[in-house]
């Protein structure tokens, strides 16, 4: 993540490369180091700066996914919009390109973090879950392959991911539903056993908020990452940075470190929502 200090000299050097070298402005790392600075500064008239000094035939050359990002970018910046957050449009486009979506669920990076969710689910006797921002349905699919008794309920803001997870899972115990939970006053309405955010409140700028419209006394499980991405809002450095932000809101009750490679590591945790009534 490009820290809030040296954000100033990221925008310099992109606007100087974009100024004085064409070739390595059309290069495809410097394009995603310049769209990560672009969405993290939050500055539309920046944004509309930088990319109208990138060639159309950069562009063109870029992969989907990298394009998805500019793509966004470009909404933001017509829009005005400041929020770091995504929106639907990128996710749709991701979702429709990336080959990482498509991949069964035994292929994926993510199987670590399921078992050990499958794990406290058995525990803890769910029987009904809510998975917000569910994606296209891998972990859903998990779940019925492991978990045959359980009612579950997948909710996401992107259509593309919503029509995904219904064709992956085609089920009467699963269902699935097109929304922004960012727009309900309260998660309420989701009856449910246990509430399941898999690598989303990194990515949500008022992720805290999001955990307050639990209903109070619900079970919720959790995962974040401790590595940078595109579209990270945040990341941590340990699992304790991780309990320190969210025990406001929640009695933590376990917590695990889950390796998904030497560079990444993946921080669940489990707790209750607190009752402050």
């Amino acid at each position: 993540m490009i820290a809030s200090g040296r954000m100033g000299e990221a925008i310099s050097v992109c606007e100087y490369v974009l100024n004085t070298n064409m070739e390595l402005a059309a290069n495809k790392s410097f394009l995603y180091f310049l769209a990560t600075v672009l969405l993290r500064s939050g500055d539309p008239a920046l944004t509309a700066r930088c990319l109208s000094k990138v060639s159309q035939s950069a562009f063109e050359a870029l992969p989907s996914e990298i394009l998805a990002i500019f793509t966004e970018l470009q909404r933001k910046q017509a829009s005005a919009e400041s929020s770091k957050d995504l929106s639907c449009v990128y996710s749709d486009k991701v979702y429709s390109v990336s080959e990482e979506y498509l991949k069964k669920t035994d292929d994926s990076q993510y199987l670590p973090v399921w078992k050990r969710v499958l794990a406290l689910l058995k525990s803890i006797n769910a029987t009904s879950i809510v998975d917000i921002g569910c994606g296209p349905g891998q972990f859903a699919e998990f779940i019925k392959e492991n978990l045959p008794y359980v009612h579950y309920t997948g909710v996401d803001f992107s259509s593309t991911a919503i029509s995904q997870a219904k064709k992956r899972v085609d089920d009467k115990r699963f269902v699935f539903y097109e929304r922004n939970v960012d727009e309900l006053d309260s998660l309420d309405s989701f009856n449910a056993d246990v509430f399941i955010f898999l690598e989303v409140l990194e990515h949500i700028d008022a992720d805290r908020a999001l955990i307050s419209k639990l209903p109070p006394k619900s079970d919720a499980i959790f995962s974040v990452p401790d590595f940078d991405s595109f579209s990270h809002v945040r990341f941590f450095n340990s699992i304790s940075q991780a309990r320190e932000r969210y025990s406001p809101m929640l009695s933590i009750k376990e917590d695990f470190e889950v390796k998904l490679s030497s560079s990444a590591t993946i921080y669940l945790l489990y707790g209750t929502v607190k009752d402050f009534t």
